[in-house]
């Protein structure tokens, strides 16, 4: 231990020669100088200076360099025996006694002369009061000798009386040095502690701020300090200087989580702790986070999980509908979701089975979980089970060094969801099962179990119950996977929301194909609501993004559904729709000329105004779309092949003459 942090102020020079001997035996070096009261309080305060941590003292010294500094003071005690020693050789001279000093210097001075039989006059000073004009000098005018600490020599200078000193012995002064040492030990512990905590705190990123019972500002962080605004001169303010009172209220009890604050100009996030120890608050620890760098972390957590498709990208709002049977299934999947229980989701392709089942996860208590998921029927079966429950190192030829983590792994804490669950090769259902039944999976080619939470979501398009009575399909899979069910409708079964969805998918797509004015005509819409949609939405969207790709004006018109495959593969079905808008416009410019007779037998008013020469007529008889077809050759014939010339003659676009007479080919 470095004894030079010790300093020994000994009010008188027979203390200061007694601890030299007594630090000389112990081996324990420290300073040593004599400075009595307000000498010794200034020698104190210089001392600081130079590294000095404890002083140690007597009487009232002890008492000013206490006050005068802010760092241990030991004082050196006088016990009974060192009254005693000062007292017994009186015993043979003539009384009576003046007894005068500082509490720790004279305490059982009365008792002990009493009991050697001294007559004795006591005069007990305030430790503050180092002068000696509260002294009587009546009361002690008869007095022969005084006794005392250092004041009584100064007033038997005043008595002209000789004076007997009453000295610390060396085992005071030994049991002062060793509580030193004690208190410096002490002291390098707590700097220890102090400079541990101090990195800790400052390699913490959020800012950290401790209040004491008084509510003042006990210590702070860097970051803290930064996010502020302020530095180390604010420690021992109160803290409403630097936080609103709303904030500090019953800051003695309550703990806050997330409290939104703006300090110092900035946004931030405020969590409060009060310290509590056995009913008796001792302070309030503060952390702060800046506002802004959580949503930066909360982006970069997304983006991790996104990057690794581990999250879920549609709602429950994004499974469009407003028919009755869309009600039910999203009433259902919303109960659903506050459960843990696995779902079985039915339905035919296309309906909107995986959808349904990230927006189940977005409103469970999993929803900051992954979302993982898999299509059984997408991946070869050796390689399906590696997939699923993951491998180690060397489980087979090929295998990753260091092995893979497997999808049950990833998806822990969130959900995982199985589409095609259907397909699943016998010896996977098995291996499946069990994880359902332990909670718990075991890596391919490994020999420990790792605990997973995981809750399972699947899909399927198939009637797993006859897969069960065929057995293609485990049975008590079948009723683990099954707990909660879920049959999503086909779109057939749901047709008053055809126009729901092709509106949505117009709007999303439009906008992203660069064409966002477009519109649909009501003959369309009448299109789309008459067909059975085989592959449901999916088959929908499509449709819709081929008809936005393909457009040339705002209007989606008929003619356009000519591309659309269920349309072309059943002409005579859609003919009245199809057809509709250019036969009109086509028997408005054509309708005198058209006869069941091709012969002309004279001029008309058409003619006559020379809108249409004579050999314009076309044959009416046949199918609808026979006669169009005949329109539309002849004003091309006439127009010599000039599709843009007949295309405005006939009032519809370039394109759709150009469709119109390829598909009749």
């Amino acid at each position: 231990m470095d004894y030079s942090r010790v300093l020994f102020i000994a009010p008188y020079t027979e203390l200061a020669e007694e601890a030299k001997k007594t630090v000389q035996e112990l081996n324990k070096p420290c300073q040593i100088i004599v400075a009595d009261m307000r000498d010794g309080a200034e020698a104190a305060k210089k001392a600081l200076n130079y590294g000095v941590e404890v002083i140690i003292s007597r009487g009232g010294t002890a008492s000013l360099i206490r006050q005068a500094v802010n760092i241990p003071v030991v004082e050196v005690e006088v016990t009974g025996y060192d009254i005693l020693r000062a007292l017994y050789p009186l015993r043979d001279k003539e009384g009576p006694f003046g007894i005068i000093g500082f509490p720790t210097v004279i305490k059982g001075c009365q008792t002990i002369a009493q009991m050697i039989g001294l007559n004795c006059y006591i005069c007990e000073l305030k430790e503050e009061n180092e002068t000696l004009h509260s002294i009587k000098e009546s009361d002690f005018a008869q007095t022969k000798i005084i006794v005392g600490d250092t004041i009584a020599v100064r007033y038997s200078e005043i008595l002209q009386r000789p004076v007997h000193l009453i000295k610390s012995g060396p085992e005071s002064i030994t049991t002062a040095i060793l509580q030193a040492e004690h208190l410096i030990e002490a002291l390098e512990i707590d700097r220890a502690k102090t400079a541990l905590s101090t990195v800790i705190l400052n390699a913490v990123h959020e800012g950290v701020v401790t209040i004491d019972r008084n509510e003042n500002i006990l210590n702070l962080n860097a970051e803290a300090q930064k996010m502020l605004g302020v530095n180390l001169e604010i420690l021992g303010q109160p803290a409403k200087k630097v936080f609103r009172p709303q904030l500090l209220e019953d800051i003695h009890s309550k703990k806050l989580f997330g409290y939104p604050e703006r300090v110092n100009g900035k946004d931030l996030v405020i969590n409060l702790y009060p310290i509590i120890d056995r009913e008796i608050h001792l302070g309030t620890v503060l952390t702060l986070q800046n506002t802004l760098e959580i949503q930066q972390a909360e982006y970069n957590i997304r983006r991790k999980l996104h990057d690794k498709g581990l999250v879920s990208k549609f709602s429950l709002r994004d499974f469009a509908g407003n028919s009755e049977p869309v009600r039910l299934v999203l009433d259902q999947a919303r109960k659903y979701a506050k459960t843990d229980s696995s779902i079985l989701i039915q339905g035919e392709s296309g309906t909107g089975k995986e959808l349904l089942a990230q927006g189940i996860h977005q409103v469970s208590l999993r929803k900051n979980g992954p979302f993982v998921a898999i299509n059984c029927a997408a991946l070869p079966e050796h390689l399906l089970e590696s997939e699923l429950f993951g491998y180690e190192e060397g489980a087979f030829t090929g295998a990753r060094k260091g092995g893979k983590v497997g999808l049950f792994e990833l998806a822990h804490k969130g959900t995982l969801f199985l589409d095609e669950v259907g397909e699943l090769p016998l010896h996977v259902q098995a291996r499946l099962l069990r994880v359902l039944q332990e909670r718990e999976v075991m890596r391919v080619g490994g020999d420990r179990v790792i605990p997973v939470d995981v809750r399972l979501i699947s899909a399927t398009h198939r009637k797993l119950n006859d897969a069960v009575e065929k057995n293609e399909f485990r049975a008590d899979l079948f009723y683990r996977l099954h707990v909660l069910g879920l049959r999503v409708p086909p779109l057939r079964e749901r047709k008053g929301d055809i126009r729901l969805l092709m509106n949505r998918f117009l709007s999303d797509l439009s906008l992203k194909l660069g064409k966002p004015n477009l519109k649909y005509s009501e003959e369309v819409y009448q299109a789309f609501e008459k067909y059975h949609w085989p592959g449901n939405v999916r088959e929908l969207r499509n449709c819709v993004e081929k008809l936005i790709v393909l457009a040339e004006t705002d209007m989606i018109q008929p003619e356009s559904l000519a591309v659309i495959s269920f349309v072309a593969q059943n002409k005579d079905e859609f003919a009245n729709l199809l057809y509709h808008d250019d036969i009109t416009s086509s028997m408005s410019d054509f309708s005198p000329q058209f006869s069941e007779n091709p012969r002309v037998e004279g001029p008309n008013e058409f003619q006559r105004s020379n809108r249409f020469r004579e050999g314009e007529a076309v044959l009416i008889q046949g199918s609808l779309i026979e006669i169009e077809k005949r329109v539309i050759e002849r004003v091309v014939e006439l127009e010599n092949q000039n599709l843009s010339r007949a295309a405005k003659r006939l009032g519809i676009d370039r394109s759709t003459l150009w469709r119109k007479r390829r598909l009749d080919k």
